[in-house]
């Protein structure tokens, strides 16, 4: 090709130029690059010697660091475990007394249902044989005890422990008061060494139908060498680094724990000396002991060189338990280390010398296709020409002029696409009927098939093209049931085809009821569909034809609608219960707050009655957590940061928990308006759910992305924005069977699930106009998608929350007062107790049970001169006038009145807005006298 009359051919001089040039430059960029390589090398290696040692040392202090976390860690939660699985044991066997006792009481007599329950007690053991059962009446005989049966029947009323405290009096005290509870005493161990006082933990819980109570006790200490064990075992399974361990010994030096050498537990196997030549067992308890722990050098051997080698370890003490933790790294290691750099520099020198060569040969070849280009040319003006004959008798491309190089040429191919033109015109008319036919049945809503008298496709429509996952150049002559595969909604077995039907039965044949549409990619729509022969102009059936819809979204709206009635029934009687229940805990709380006013704190009744007061603070979460489902319960909103909101709920919901979370929260979502408590209480139930999914621990995708207006979700949204919080388990998965069920009341899957936090997660979401989906595969785990409206409103500024005075801490000293006031509740009790809180704060009450009575008396009084200073109302009165309306009336006769709104809905929207509806302070129940007390200096000193 590159032959001439002459050598000194233009194409030879210019192509061996360029191959000379790039030879050269190839070779000097490669040496230069290869040099200084090798000198950098030698540079970082002695840099490399110095930092390993820093950042081993570093690497295994902190795993060190992380082990001791974990003990104490798990020390702290020793009691709570032990506390844990006492109740839970008691609470299996009560069900189980419980269920012979409904199952037989009307079949044995009193007699043997007792000896038939003790008796399926009796074996039960757990703890390692240490657990079991045991029982007693009320009035101290002991009816079970497994371990000594001889003593079943004695009375042990008198039964003292090694302090002098009488246990069976004790829990029988307990069991008066509380029905249940824990019990701390000391006893021997029959299972330690020697006869030593033990500390020893008891859950007890009555049984009603025989007046019994079963219990379950446990040492503490053999409880404690069981966690032991665990923590062991844990540490043992630690790997770090280059095949680093962790080891564990006690204060002599004998061996605890090591997996890697598990010959050596049991064994004191430091009796090597450290390079100063102290003992290393010493040396290790010195610097173990410190606060910080310390470094110990010591030669140990190297199974991998098999010889002694100097070693670094870092070791620290847990002194209650005379521990130390280890770990360490041989300092020999570096030399391997830089020796295998050394290697991988020699192997990517040679790659990139490979890799030089191979540049060269890239630049050879490119030389040679410019070189060919000229010779080349001419030939590709004929092959433009060659190329458009053969395409025109099957298509209408026209010649590309400017791939022409020769006027004469392109003068050529203009003269043919003249030709070309003019055929083109002829074939236009006829495509265009083609075309209209062919948009109408494409832009049918509905989907439309149509096939042969064998059941064959012949054209298919683009609703039908999306609906089966089928194109029209797929499906064009597959069998109908292949692309049109439909089975049953409720058993998922196939249906008899209503095309068939159709063509077998001459008739048009409409559907009986929705069926599922089986997609090519498997997805599952539900469809009504309709199907009617086709015939010639003679009559003859030539085929048939199925039209049919998606409704699946139908069925979703009917869905919700079902969940949404639900809820609004369970919302009624939850409201109604928490109410009930915020009356009577404000009647105990106030009356124990009203007992501790009368006595010192150094009184022996004064601890016992702040912690019955403490408790029935705590109650009061139960009762809010009613409230999420009642029409009462309606959400505060305010407009807060969508990921901080997100974040929070999620890292709150983990602690305690052995699930990770990979968080991916953009920057730029925007503001969400809701309540903080009740959205918070929502995705709390999501993730826990996430988490009792996940047993063994796992990993909890959770992301927020922004979704516009008009976006395809598939899913009954209105056209506005939305931040998308998607948390993704990688769990067992729900069966599709019961994926519509999980959001309804009281269902659960769980042992110890409520059937509440789904539905309380819906019901939230829901009332703050939002949405909730979930997609699960069996087996791979579940995705819960939450649609949140996006806010246009600024992010509010953190407030006071001036229905919070119960949240307080310490106690404060009572400020007595003076004045009359109007005390309007319903429920006598709150009155009452209300009152006898103000006579002894030095207030003069006077209570009306309703708000007509309380505007009457209000207005007598007014009028004669004696006025009441302040008034606390009920905001709900059952069949009456409640505060909403009462304070109305009020503030027509008196504008100046100072009122204070009180109630069990603590989250209803005039409880957090008082000062809109006139009140000038709020109290929410159930409170006690500090509470009281505050909001009338509030109250009084306002103008």
């Amino acid at each position: 090709m590159f032959k001439s009359r002459s050598n000194k051919s233009i194409i030879r001089i210019f192509l061996f130029s360029l191959l000379f040039i790039s030879f050269m430059s190839t070779a000097v960029i490669g040496y230069l690059w290869v040099s200084n390589e090798f000198r950098h090398f030698e540079e970082d290696s002695e840099t490399m010697r110095r930092e390993y040692i820093d950042s081993q040392k570093a690497l295994i202090k902190d795993e060190i660091e992380k082990v001791i976390d974990y003990i104490q860690y798990s020390r702290s939660k020793t009691d709570e475990l032990l506390k844990q699985l006492l109740k839970e044991r008691v609470y299996e066997a009560h069900s189980i007394a419980a269920n012979l006792y409904r199952e037989y009481r009307g079949v044995k007599n009193e007699r043997e249902l007792k000896l038939l329950i003790k008796e399926a007690l009796r074996p039960i053991r757990f703890s390692k044989g240490r657990g079991y059962f045991y029982i007693h009446r009320m009035d101290g005989v002991l009816e079970l005890y497994p371990v000594k049966p001889h003593t079943e029947g004695e009375n042990q009323w008198d039964l003292q422990d090694k302090h002098g405290i009488y246990v069976v009096r004790k829990e029988i005290r307990k069991l008066k008061e509380h029905h249940e509870g824990f019990l701390e005493y000391s006893w021997k161990n029959p299972f330690g060494k020697g006869y030593v006082k033990y500390s020893k933990v008891s859950f007890v819980k009555h049984f009603k139908p025989f007046n019994w109570y079963i219990g379950s006790k446990e040492y503490r200490e053999d409880f404690l060498q069981d966690i032991q064990l665990e923590i062991l075992k844990r540490i043992g399974k630690i790997r770090f680094g280059n095949g680093g361990y962790i080891f564990v010994t006690d204060f002599d030096g004998v061996t605890l724990w090591n997996e890697a050498r598990r010959d050596l537990i049991g064994k004191r196997v430091w009796a090597t000396k450290s390079p100063g030549g102290e003992d290393a067992v010493k040396r290790a308890r010195e610097e173990a002991v410190k606060p910080t722990g310390g470094f110990i050098e010591y030669e140990w051997y190297n199974p991998a060189s098999k010889r002694l080698e100097p070693k670094i370890s870092f070791v620290k003490a847990v002194p209650d338990w005379e521990w130390i933790i280890g770990a360490g790294v041989y300092k020999n290691e570096v030399e391997g280390v830089i020796a295998q750099k050394k290697q991988e520099l020699q192997t990517h020198v040679n790659q990139q010398v490979l890799n030089i060569i191979g540049l060269f040969l890239l630049i050879f070849l490119v030389v040679i296709v410019i070189t060919l280009f000229f010779s080349k040319r001419l030939r590709k003006e004929f092959d433009v020409f060659l190329s458009f004959f053969r395409k025109a008798a099957v298509s209408h491309e026209k010649i590309d002029r400017s791939k022409l190089f020769a006027e004469e040429f392109k003068m050529l191919g203009e003269s043919a696409n003249q030709m070309l033109e003019e055929r083109q015109v002829v074939e236009k008319s006829l495509r265009e009927s083609e075309e209209r036919l062919a948009v109408t049945f494409r832009s049918i809503a509905e989907g439309v098939i149509t096939t042969d008298t064998e059941y064959n496709v012949v054209l298919i429509n683009h609703a039908a093209e999306g609906l089966t996952g089928w194109g029209q150049k797929d499906a064009r002559g597959k069998s109908l049931p292949r692309v049109f595969q439909i089975v049953d909604e409720k058993t998922n077995e196939p249906v008899q085809h209503p095309v068939m039907m159709a063509v077998e039965q001459d008739k048009v044949i409409g559907s009986a009821g929705p069926v599922v549409l089986v997609a090519r990619d498997k997805t599952r729509r539900l469809i009504s569909h309709s199907a009617a022969p086709i015939r010639d102009k003679d009559g003859n059936i030539i085929g048939a034809v199925m039209v049919f819809q998606d409704i699946t979204e139908k069925r979703k709206m009917e869905e919700e609608l079902q969940k949404a009635q639900k809820l609004e029934s369970l919302g009624m009687l939850a409201g109604g219960i928490a109410h009930d229940f915020n009356n009577m805990l404000t009647g105990v709380l106030g009356n124990i707050s009203l007992a501790k006013s009368r006595l010192k704190p150094g009184h022996k009744v004064y601890k016992p009655l702040s912690l019955a007061e403490a408790a029935v603070i705590k109650t009061k979460q139960l009762t809010n957590q009613l409230l999420t489902f009642a029409s009462g319960g309606e959400p505060v909103k305010k407009v807060h940061a969508a990921a901080e909101l997100i974040e929070e709920s999620v890292v709150f919901a983990l602690r305690g928990s052995n699930v990770k979370c990979e968080f991916q929260l953009p920057g730029d979502l925007p503001p969400v308006e809701v309540d903080k408590s009740q959205m918070n209480l929502a995705l709390n139930n999501l993730v826990l759910n996430a988490v009792q999914a996940m047993p063994g621990g796992g990993i909890l995708n959770v992301s927020a992305v922004n979704v516009s207006p008009g976006a395809k979700t598939g899913l009954p949204l209105e056209d506005k924005r939305y931040v998308k919080i998607a948390i993704q388990d990688t769990g067992a998965g729900i069966p599709r069977k019961l994926i519509k069920k999980i959001f309804d009341p009281y269902f659960t899957t769980k042992p110890e699930g409520s059937g509440l936090g789904l539905t309380s997660a819906y019901s939230i979401i829901k009332k703050h106009g939002g949405y909730i989906d979930v997609k699960s595969r069996v087996g791979k785990g579940s995705t819960f998608t939450v649609y949140i409206p996006v806010s246009d409103k600024d992010i509010a500024e953190p407030a006071l929350d001036t229905a919070g005075i119960a949240d307080r801490k310490g106690e404060e000293e009572l400020i007595k007062g003076t004045g009359r006031v109007l005390v309007m509740d319903d429920d006598e009790t709150v009155g009452e107790v209300a009152s006898s809180m103000l006579e002894e704060m030095g207030y003069q009450p006077e209570i009306a049970l309703d708000g007509s009575e309380a505007i009457e008396l209000y207005k007598d009084n007014l009028e004669t001169g004696h006025p009441f200073d302040v008034v606390l109302m009920d905001l709900t009165i059952p069949g009456g006038m409640g505060g909403g309306e009462t304070i109305k009336k009020l503030l027509e006769i008196d504008p100046d009145v100072k009122a204070i709104v009180s109630s069990g809905y603590s989250n209803d929207p005039i409880m957090a807005n008082f000062k809109e509806y006139g009140f000038r302070g709020c109290l929410a129940k159930p409170y006690e006298m500090q509470d009281l007390n505050q909001i009338l200096q509030q109250v009084l000193s306002s103008k």
